[in-house]
């Protein structure tokens, strides 16, 4: 890379990006809520007005971040023509050894030998929601009935165990502790000390006037033992999915931890985080089948 003046545009634009995303107040009837809130009233409610109202809230957000996202579209093309990629799209799509091509075919047969499965399931779940909020069957699922901001996951369309009553009385440090305590259960080392101490974890306390990003991650700062995790975690089961989940994630807490200990280079950590990450998970996920 030999544009030092578009790699300094393209890094104030990513920061600003960020600092616009991560400082942004939603707001619903008027009065400041969070994301938490708005996850439980997504989550919880049963009433049609009050659901389409917080989702609408969690998209407030696109306006605030569409005028810097399009200038940063260009930069990030920008710096991967520099790099002899076409666009931006094929130097994220090299790091798994793919050209786009290669890519877009994968996506689309997925898509393709899934499709019988998703038709049958998107039927189902249409009438099942219509029961539930007792409306007519709807061609097309109105967003708002799912339970899930983003539709990640599409929960109380059957009924389930109440794993949230294993968490009352639980303080949040006690999630973060115990889903350590699977991983080293299963032979990997512990979380270093400086993760307890850099990582922000918690939300933040109402009187605070700082802002942070709420979505979970975890983050190898260095490659090597600075290991830390961004999150606001409740005593939930919500909370706890997505932080077993960062912890175990190559390139998070546990697995950078445990490749250090290897002694796998630094170069070796970067290049493989991608690729290796969804065989770790079905390695992962065929401990417990």
């Amino acid at each position: 890379m030999t544009n030092p003046d578009l790699v300094a545009k393209r890094v104030a634009a990513e920061t600003k990006q960020a600092s616009l995303m991560n400082g942004f107040e939603f707001k619903l009837n008027g009065q400041k809520t969070t994301a938490n809130q708005i996850d439980d009233k997504l989550e919880k409610s049963t009433d049609l007005a009050e659901r389409k109202a917080v989702w609408e809230t969690s998209k407030e957000i696109g306006p605030a971040l569409k005028e810097n996202l399009v200038k940063l579209r260009g930069l990030r093309n920008g710096v991967a023509k520099e790099m002899k990629y076409p666009d931006y799209f094929a130097l994220e799509v090299a790091a798994y050894g793919m050209t786009t091509d290669e890519m877009l075919k994968m996506l689309e047969d997925w898509m393709a030998t899934l499709r019988p499965l998703y038709l049958q399931l998107h039927t189902w779940a249409k009438y099942k929601l219509a029961e539930k909020f007792h409306q007519p069957v709807p061609k097309k699922i109105p967003a708002h009935w799912i339970g899930n901001r983003w539709a990640q996951e599409w929960p109380g369309l059957v009924e389930a165990a109440n794993i949230d009553k294993y968490f009352e009385g639980r303080k949040p440090e006690w999630i973060v502790r115990t889903a350590e305590q699977f991983y080293t259960g299963l032979g990997f080392p512990s979380l270093p000390d400086s993760f307890w101490q850099k990582s922000d974890l918690y939300p933040v306390p109402p009187n605070e006037k700082r802002k942070k990003n709420t979505h979970a991650s975890c983050w190898h700062v260095d490659l090597e033992h600075d290991i830390r995790s961004l999150q606001s975690i409740e005593p939930n089961a919500r909370w706890a999915r997505p932080l077993f989940h960062g912890l175990h994630t190559p390139g998070s807490s546990i697995f950078v931890a445990d490749w250090c200990g290897a002694g796998i280079s630094r170069r070796r950590r970067r290049i493989n985080l991608p690729r290796f990450e969804s065989g770790a998970i079905l390695a992962i996920a065929r401990c417990f089948a």
